[in-house]
């Protein structure tokens, strides 16, 4: 599961930075390491979230994110593991580069619609999913309710 979870988030961030994910092997070594939100040069954190390294109104240096908030992520992470799995299906058939990367650019679009979907805009689940990777807790409560978004369906 932590495996398809980081695919989704690295597809995500993908999506956000307008990055292709299919094909290039160098990419990641020619291009800038990315910014976590709330870093100089990037968008602040989302609303309601305090800076990192800021102090909440908890007092806490880790910002509280609601049941309700990892429930849209669950949400976001079912839908998007879907999406990428027809998609590394549909690549597994394709031959071209430009039927690659107009599946890439499709598979892109929907994870964005998932994400909005689910009520969030990219830049919160991009924090949310950042937040659950330090966080044990958060990972294991994001768990359960992937769970029962799966059973829901």
């Amino acid at each position: 599961m932590r495996g398809v979870f980081e695919l989704i988030a690295a597809l995500a961030l993908a999506v956000m930075l307008g990055v292709s994910t299919v094909g290039c092997d160098s990419c990641e070594q020619s291009a800038p390491p990315p910014q976590r939100p709330g870093q100089p040069g990037q968008p602040g954190q989302p609303p309601g979230y305090p800076q990192e390294g800021q102090q909440g109104s908890t007092g806490l240096k880790q910002p509280q994110i609601s049941d309700a908030d990892l429930a849209k992520v669950a949400a976001a992470n079912v839908a998007i593991a879907e999406i990428t799995q027809e998609f590394q299906q549909s690549v597994q058939q394709t031959q071209g580069a430009d039927e690659r990367q107009r599946l890439e650019v499709g598979a892109n679009q929907r994870i964005l619609q998932a994400i909005a979907n689910a009520g969030l805009d990219v830049q919160t689940y991009n924090f949310i999913t950042e937040q659950v990777r330090k966080d044990e807790e958060l990972s294991r409560k994001l768990m359960e309710f992937e769970e029962q978004a799966k059973s829901s369906q």
